[in-house]
């Protein structure tokens, strides 16, 4: 499959914005007393979390899917072979780099060529997955995937399944449908979702790859099977892939039509578009370039960290503060996840963070904290590259415990997770990436990096509670759908392995001093057996994948 031939054709087309789905899962409280809720805000601010709350469930199923991606990783890692062909995916990203002018400047009304919408699927307003669409096929089948910086596979549902509530992949009808005889199985929680490796044109973000391997899953346990998305789309490191195939991201770096070897990510909060209609919908995607922060105000440039091992998007977060200081004890390596919803952190790193505002943390590893003891706002913030970003206090809080309203159930979870070496890390998933913009570079300095750069309405927590308080009701919190999926459309594309078309830059200035700067840490940066890679690939791709 290393040597199947490729074509790729980016494609401009025309984006629209999708909207915002509310899911209904829980119930709501009776009553539409104005009591007292976190931070300030109206208790009808927040839905009772009843049993079976759904971010338990997802963090489980979160960390058996990691801890299967470890598993490929430590077979993948010692195969001379994997390691060969991903060394062409760096070296690739580096010479990008260099002939390239950097990640453009974030745009504030409009999605650029090679960006995505994406999808905020909500329960009562909290955020629990960003979906973006994507198509397979020819003609094309449209889905909804997550793209997920925490795993590597693409994969979507097989029409056989008996789903009505998916998009599901009917082979039968695409006429440039092939199969190759692999199977996949990737283990996300409860079951599995197990299939056949099969190969067919993908369009996802304005770029067309044809004959792109991906799984076509025969089997799925309930917990996907109950959820909106119709598979994944893995952004991470294709040494984790348990369908050995390079990514669909790896692939545009290897044909080096990409303005700059990264790409980035804007993820909207629901309770801010409850009150904000112009917000609705604004999640995005950009390969190549920066996502669109819609009506947003940034702060600063763009602050970079180094990947420390290349397999998850894995940094150093150098510690957690409370109201500008550090809290002991809270330095932790971190997976920077857009597939998890919560803050994941090592037992004793959640133990303090939770310690400094009186929070408890229960023996599941789900945090309460009482409503009686938040007298003030407690100002978190995570600090990368030296630098402090602020969590909004809207994303600490998943509800209440129950209907008495006197716990907060939080979103901060207390898990031994580990990494591709059997460290503790902490996983670092939409309750913090909903604050900043997000940098996910194969090569900044020539090596992965990882950047933020903080949006200005994180740091504008009180006056945003004050306004927020005045208008939050009960029947302001959603209780239906609303908004529609949206698709890709796609275009023709010439197969053969030769790249037909090139990706066009999105509008925008060039980088500002503060993100283009490169730092001597980034030359030092230990990056496990990738390293500085040796590889020297020629202008056309001749055997990718």
């Amino acid at each position: 499959m290393w040597s199947s031939a490729i074509a790729l054709c980016a494609v401009v087309l025309g984006a629209s914005l999708a909207e915002s789905i509310s899911v209904p899962s829980h119930q709501l409280a009776n009553g539409n007393e104005a009591r007292n809720g976190p931070f300030g805000f109206t208790s009808d601010r927040f839905p009772v979390i009843r049993n079976g709350n759904p971010t338990d469930v997802a963090r489980n199923a979160r960390l058996a899917q990691l801890d299967a991606s470890i598993e490929s990783y430590q077979r993948n890692v010692h195969d001379e072979s994997r390691k060969r062909s991903f060394s062409q995916v760096l070296e690739a990203a580096a010479r990008l780099e260099k002939k390239g002018a950097g990640v453009q400047k974030r745009q504030t009304s409009s999605l650029p060529v090679n960006g995505v919408s994406m999808i905020n699927i909500n329960y009562t307003g909290f955020d629990a997955q960003y979906l973006a669409p994507l198509t397979i096929g020819t003609p094309p089948q449209p889905f909804n995937l997550v793209p997920d910086t925490g795993s590597s596979d693409l994969w979507v549902t097989y029409a056989g399944l008996n789903d009505p509530g998916h998009n599901l992949f009917n082979p039968n009808t695409s006429s440039t449908f092939q199969q190759t005889g692999g199977s996949f199985n990737d283990s996300y929680g409860k079951g599995d979702a197990v299939g056949v490796i099969v190969e067919d044109t993908v369009t996802f973000a304005n770029f067309t790859i044809a004959n792109k391997p991906f799984g076509m899953a025969t089997v799925l346990d309930q917990e996907f099977l109950s959820k909106p998305q119709d598979g994944i789309i893995g952004m991470a490191n294709s040494i984790l892939s348990d369908m050995d195939v390079y990514t669909f991201f790896e692939i545009l770096v290897l044909a080096e039509i990409l303005p700059d070897p990264s790409f980035s990510v804007y993820l909207s909060r629901s309770r801010d578009y409850m009150f904000n209609t112009s917000l609705q919908g604004s999640s995005n995607m950009c390969l190549g370039c920066m996502a669109t922060a819609y009506n947003q105000q940034t702060v600063g440039g763009i602050v970079w960290t180094p990947v420390t091992t290349f397999a998850f998007w894995q940094v150093n977060l150098t510690g957690i503060a409370l109201n500008g200081q550090i809290i002991s004890g809270t330095s932790t390596p971190a997976i920077i996840d857009t597939g998890t919803s919560d803050l994941v952190l090592p037992p004793t790193v959640a133990a303090a963070m939770m310690a400094s505002i009186n929070a408890q943390l229960q023996s599941d590893g789900s945090s309460s904290v009482s409503v009686a003891s938040l007298t003030s706002y407690p100002n978190f913030s995570l600090v990368f590259g030296g630098q402090a970003f602020t969590i909004n206090p809207l994303d600490l809080v998943a509800g209440y415990t129950d209907d008495t309203r006197q716990n907060f159930s939080l979103t901060v979870q207390s898990v031994n997770a580990k990494g591709a070496n059997g460290e503790a890390i902490a996983i670092v998933g939409d309750v913090f990436l909903k604050n900043v913009l997000t940098v996910y570079s194969y090569s900044y300095n020539g090596a992965p990096a990882v950047g933020f750069q903080q949006l200005e309405s994180s740091l504008n927590v009180a006056s945003e509670a004050s306004a927020l308080v005045s208008q939050a009701t009960t029947a302001s919190l959603p209780g239906a759908p609303t908004g529609t999926l949206a698709t890709t459309q796609s275009a023709s594309l010439r197969q053969g392995g030769t790249i037909v078309g090139a990706a066009a830059h999105s509008s925008g200035a060039a980088a500002s001093p503060s993100s283009s700067k490169k730092s001597a840490a980034f030359r030092t940066a230990s990056l496990g057996w990738a390293g500085c890679c040796g590889v020297v690939l020629a202008w056309t791709l001749a055997a990718a994948f």
